[in-house]
């Protein structure tokens, strides 16, 4: 039997493989699909040639996206000049109706 940290830990990969990796178009084949994908993660061979990713390396790589892309508009807005453009009055409206 699972512990129920296992079993709970268990049932979050399922539902992210049945909304993940499955067809939607009927319940047989949802179910053959997550069926499919269950028996492949559980292959120790596969598993084998899978890259193991710790949390540390995923924090890393979000913090590079975040400062790319604040560098990024950085230089956009450094390097566009805003003061001719104009606010066109139906925008406006819009946001004084909200």
């Amino acid at each position: 039997l699972l512990s129920e940290e296992a079993l709970e830990a268990t049932h979050k990969e399922i539902r992210k493989n049945r909304f993940s990796y499955t067809r939607k178009t009927s319940r047989k084949c949802t179910n053959e699909d997550l069926m499919r994908r269950l028996l492949l993660t559980s292959d120790p061979l596969i598993s084998s040639f899978r890259k193991i990713i710790t949390k540390k390396q995923i924090k890393d790589t979000d913090i590079e996206k975040y400062i790319d892309s604040t560098s990024i508009i950085k230089s956009v807005s450094e390097n566009f000049d805003f003061s001719n453009l104009e606010l066109d009055e139906s925008d406006s409206s819009d946001e004084s109706n909200d």
